[in-house]
């Protein structure tokens, strides 16, 4: 490095003392590397007798080569000016020398070489550093060669000799660069025109050869300017190329030298997954050499739990990015599964093209287990932080920012995770307290003092507690960073210590203004120490008079009472509770509690005794007795619930013995636990009554209506009521309520609606019953007059099925007006038999197909007498049950035999009677019946099916008329495996059927006319039809007001009426009341699509009696008129 000397104005070589930035310096080791250099002028340079250094100076991208120093002989002084220039051109000339001696030095990293040496060594900039040294330098070179030249004048004579010139030219190019180079041409020039060419002493040339020698000389002087500058250009380029690849090349060594010597697996594989490079840390890691891994897949190692995870980074490396400390799990050769945690990075060639990923591989499994051993570890010291109520805290000295742990968060009521910081802190003390933490914290920052307080804070939900605080400083260099310690909840301690104090302050007050009656008395005389005023008011007695004295001595307490106290305090050293009957000093009795306990006082033994009189008390609790006997009396007495809860309704005060009736829980189970209210409330209830009881308990206007479970599974409705009971300050500290149990209530009023709905479905079946019967009187009447006239077997097969069907029709309307209306239908003998097979019939029409029917009944069944309509109710209604529980099919059996119930023997039926009996049975394959509902399927709305399948009337119907026709019906079910349901019905084995055989020939009329009044036309004219087919005249009418308009027409020809009972304007019974008042005698045929028995009662009282069912035959209508026209002396009884 050049520098200015303090004593010359010409720059000298000094010794360099920096040291370069990476603090490392290098100082003997190289001297003995640049002794070539003393070799070129052992005048000029030598080796230092001092020490001397390298100093390399590195900014980014840059390298300076700093020389080392050179001192110069002190002997020779400052040396001639060629010699300086001699030195400085030699040492630019072995520059490359150097650089390539100075490249066999050891490695960078090598302690014997100073880092980055070759770069040092790689500037080619000016060797003169200062810009005003460098024109210096060309300046004095230049005037040297000048002077030089002018010396050898007389040798040479005035020969310009210009060539000499090149020489400062070059050395100013090569030390000073381009510029200087310039100045010495220009100087040169200047130089050679005025001292060397023709004249001299003058700028002018007279020679055209001086002229030309002269700009040869400027352009030799700028052409070898430009060709320094241009080599040197090229040779930094060479230089800075040749330390790159030095850098990439060290560069390359450390990697391999890191990845060569890492703990960690670094693997490198393609974008197959395929391992492409493996390092000593991966063969250490995963136990499979380099040789074993190489051209395997990645899955080598990768367990199938981590597949996905492997798929995840991947995907990752495919778009170019890189993951990061991914925890997952790979295999090792000897089949060990470990954890890791892996870094993969994208590899690209020069192109930047994606060709594979470096996979880093750090084993984390101690890590694991040490994490989840701090883990433990934390957790018990949380654990027991929190039993101990004592917590740790840090705050930063100079931000103030804190942080403490959960438990100090939970004593200051804070969420634990809560932002912290010295000023919240501080924040929950408050008047001296604040004071002094104030000041311990400040003397802990200040000077270090550690401090030990307890003190008071208000916690954030304004709470107040005692605490102890901990603390003590933290230096760093002499100066405090922070302050740290422990805090605990001391505020159970405080109130003991304080109600001890307080206790202890309180004890000489106490005893003496104590109500209670307190003696000290010795034990080895049993004479009285002291005693307070209320001892002295118990026994009348003054305390002078009854100090040194005994209770036996003055009367007070009898001998007895006095041994049994002895005998106790003998045995257990003391006596509870213990009541006693005493006198006072006026010699009244008083009952009073005794409790006596020894004590020392002083080291001699004493008695403590304490004395409550409760004269009063026994009185009070004499009436209380009775005053409960009376309450309990009454609670227990009524159907009702009664019960009495705080006002929270965490604890159950009382609830009288109906709970166990009604709920069918224990009394005992809700005083545990009184939330098991709440839990027996059925859910879709529950919500709305918990949210009244929780705001309109406390009002007084909880007024509840809900369902309850037991648990047996039955529900339960409860009306439930409850009143506020308030203290004598007025304020609600208990709730009193009374649950009734209205069950039978609800299921009277769910029978009603039921009822009502049935009624309303009766008469709109009664309105559909009416039209019915009217569409299908035509088809029942027109069948006899179409069969006369039909005589293809098919035809008359055709009209035998819908005959049948308007017969099936009627007989479904009667069934239907039966059941909604509760219509008696007429009692008969009753063959079973056809019954079953009809039932059987239907059911295979109309059940399902995976249903298998099957009926059976012997020829010789007995009769029954009953309704027809009914029974077949009963089989329909069973068969029906039977369907809906086999939803997946199965098989239905219907079988009818006789049986006779024996009397005194075990067939007969305890609800039966001895006798003949007809039994129809119906089983089926299905679900069963549970055993727990088969006491409960014949009660009315009782059902085992889903919401809106089922009425839970149809049980109740069959046992309904089982009864009524004096039978009765047995169940037998399993679960499973289906149900037997058994009707037995009484029989009449003597008895005959007996069906009314067809007459030979229908009536026929003589010419009559019959007056047919209906506001059916399709009736009207199959009537009128039917009539003239039979001999009959027919005049017709389609209303009442019509039918008197043509029987007042032809009122002496009409001989009969037959008319509808059910018409608008003027219906059937008007019309036969207005036609008898005028002809009385008038013959009357009743005809109506329902049976009203209203309407029955009114015709009777007109004297109607044939009074038909639409649809009638028309036998039954032609047999009713005949009779009604026959002679009385050929009348019969109605038929039908």
């Amino acid at each position: 490095m050049v520098r200015k000397s303090s004593a010359h104005s010409t720059p000298t070589w000094e010794p360099c003392e920096r040291e370069s930035e990476t603090g490392i310096e290098h100082t003997n080791p190289y001297r003995s590397r640049l002794q070539a250099l003393a070799r070129i002028d052992p005048g000029i340079v030598r080796t230092p007798t001092t020490d001397s250094s390298w100093c390399a100076s590195e900014t980014p991208g840059r390298s300076t080569l700093v020389l080392p120093s050179l001192p110069l002989p002190h002997a020779c002084g400052r040396p001639p000016p060629g010699r300086r220039i001699a030195y400085v051109f030699s040492l630019q000339l072995l520059s490359p020398v150097m650089l390539r001696r100075l490249r066999a030095l050891p490695a960078c990293d090598s302690p014997e070489r100073p880092p980055r040496m070759s770069r040092a060594f790689s500037s080619h900039g000016p060797l003169v550093q200062s810009v005003a040294l460098r024109y210096v330098f060309a300046f004095a070179v230049t005037a040297t060669t000048v002077a030089a030249r002018l010396s050898i004048i007389p040798w040479v004579g005035n020969r310009a000799i210009l060539i000499l010139f090149v020489i400062p030219i070059t050395l100013a190019a090569w030390v000073g660069g381009s510029g200087p180079g310039l100045l010495a041409t220009v100087m040169a020039a200047t130089a050679a025109s005025f001292y060397l060419l023709e004249p001299t002493g003058s700028f002018a040339v007279r020679h055209l050869a001086d002229i030309a020698q002269l700009a040869t000389l400027a352009g030799a002087g700028a052409m070898i300017t430009f060709l320094i500058a241009n080599l040197r250009l090229e040779r930094r380029r060479t230089a800075e190329s040749l330390a790159a690849l030095e850098r990439a090349t060290e560069h390359r060594e450390r990697l391999a030298a890191i990845v060569g010597c890492s703990n960690d697996a670094i693997i490198g594989k393609d974008l197959d997954g395929v391992i492409t490079s493996w390092n000593r840390g991966a063969e250490r890691l995963f136990g499979y050499t380099e040789a074993e891994a190489v051209g395997q897949s990645i899955q080598l190692i990768i367990p199938l739990e981590s597949l996905a995870d492997e798929a995840s980074m991947f995907t990752h490396i495919r778009r170019g990015e890189s993951a990061s400390r991914v925890r997952t799990k790979r295999r090792c050769k000897d089949g060990r599964t470990i954890n890791v945690s892996v870094t993969l990075s994208p590899i690209r060639n020069r192109q930047g093209q994606l060709v594979g990923a470096a996979n880093i591989t750090h084993d984390i499994t101690d890590q694991i287990r040490a994490e989840e051993q701090l883990r433990f570890q934390e957790s018990i010291l949380r654990e027991t932080g929190h039993i101990a109520k004592v917590g740790g805290w840090h705050f930063d000295a100079r931000t103030g920012e804190g942080y403490w742990t959960e438990e100090v968060a939970r004593i200051h009521d804070l969420p634990p995770g809560a932002p912290i910081s010295m000023a919240q802190g501080l924040s929950y003390y408050s008047g001296e307290d604040r004071l002094r933490i104030e000041a311990a914290i400040r003397a802990a920052i200040e000077e270090g003092k550690p401090y030990d307080l307890e003190l008071q804070i208000t916690t954030a939900a304004n709470r107040q507690k005692w605490v102890r605080t901990i603390g003590h400083a933290l230096a760093e260099n002499g100066q405090v960073v922070c302050v740290r310690g422990s805090f605990q909840d001391i505020t159970e301690r405080k109130q003991m210590e304080l109600a001890l104090r307080e206790s202890e302050q309180r004890f000489a007050t106490a005893f003496r203004a104590s109500p209670a009656a307190i003696a000290i008395s010795r034990r080895s005389d049993r004479t009285l120490m002291e005693v307070n005023d209320s001892f002295l008011r118990l026994f009348g007695c003054t305390h002078d008079e009854i100090i040194g004295h005994t209770l036996a001595e003055l009367g007070l307490l009898d001998g007895a009472t006095i041994d049994l106290l002895r005998r106790q305090l003998d045995a257990t050293g003391e006596a509870r509770d213990v009541e006693v009957t005493v006198r006072t000093r006026a010699g009244a009795a008083r009952h009073v509690s005794a409790s006596v306990k020894v004590i020392t006082l002083g080291g001699e033994a004493c008695a403590l005794s304490l004395l409550f009189d409760v004269t009063a008390r026994r009185e009070a609790e004499h009436s209380l007795r009775a005053s409960e006997e009376r309450f309990r009396q009454v609670v227990e007495s009524i159907s009702e619930v009664f019960w009495m809860t705080t006002l929270e309704g965490r604890e159950m005060l009382y609830i009288s013995p109906g709970f166990e009736r009604i709920w069918g829980r224990s009394c005992e189970s809700l005083y545990a636990q009184p939330e098991s209210w709440i839990e027996s409330i059925h859910p879709a209830d529950r919500p709305r009554v918990v949210e009244a009881a929780a705001t309109k308990q406390a009002a007084g206007t909880f007024d509840e209506t809900y369902r309850i479970q037991r648990p047996d599974g039955t529900v339960r409705w409860i009306h439930d009521r409850a009143f506020p009971i308030a203290d004598e300050h007025g304020r609600v500290h208990r709730i009193v309520g009374v649950a009734e149990d209205i069950t039978d209530r609800k299921t009277l009023e769910s029978q009603f609606l039921r009822s009502q709905r049935i009624e309303a479905i009766g008469t709109l079946s009664s309105g559909i019953a009416h039209d019915l019967n009217n569409i299908l009187a035509p088809a029942l009447m027109l069948g006899p007059a179409l069969r006369s006239k039909l005589t293809s077997p098919d035809d008359l097969a055709l009209l035998d099925i819908v005959e049948r069907g308007a017969l099936r029709g009627a007989s479904i309307i009667r069934q239907l007006l039966t059941f909604s209306r509760g219509i008696e239908g007429q009692r008969g003998l009753v063959n079973a038999r056809h019954l079953l097979r009809e039932m059987a019939g239907i059911m295979r029409e109309t059940f399902p197909r995976d249903i298998t029917v099957a009926e059976h009944a012997p020829a010789d069944l007995w009769p029954v007498t009953g309704d027809a309509t009914q029974l077949h109710q009963v089989l329909m209604n069973l068969t029906v049950n039977a369907r809906d529980a086999m939803p997946n099919g199965g098989k239905l059996t219907l079988t009818a035999e006789n049986t006779l119930l024996e009397a005194g023997g075990f067939t007969v039926h305890v609800k039966g009677k001895p006798g003949p009996y007809v039994l129809l049975t119906v089983a089926d394959t299905g679900a069963g019946i549970p055993q727990g509902d088969l006491d409960r399927i014949f009660e009315p709305f009782y059902t085992t099916k889903d919401v809106g399948k089922g009425t839970g009337l149809g049980l109740s119907t069959v046992l309904g008329i089982v009864k009524s026709h004096e039978g009765f019906v047995t169940v037998y079910s399993e679960l499973g495996r289906g149900s037997v349901f058994k009707v037995y019905l009484p029989a009449a084995p003597q008895a005959t059927e007996t069906t009314a055989s067809a007459p030979d020939s229908i009536p026929r009329g003589r010419g009559e006319l019959v007056l047919v009044v209906d506001d059916e036309a399709a009736i009207r004219l199959t009537l009128q039809r039917l009539l003239e087919m039979h001999g009959y005249e027919v005049a017709v009418a389609a209303n009442g007001n019509e039918g008197v308009a043509t029987f007042l027409a032809q009122r002496e020809r009409v001989q009969a009426l037959i008319t509808d009972i059910m018409m608008p304007e003027m219906n059937g019974v008007v019309l036969i009341r207005a036609l008898r008042a005028l002809e009385p005698n008038l013959k009357v045929i009743a005809m109506s699509g329902l049976q009203d028995t209203v309407r029955r009662d009114e015709l009777s009282q007109l004297g109607v009696t044939e009074i038909l069912s639409k649809p009638a035959l028309p036998r039954h209508i032609l047999e009713a008129l005949h009779r009604q026209l026959a002679p009385p002396a050929a009348s019969v009884p109605p038929s039908s």
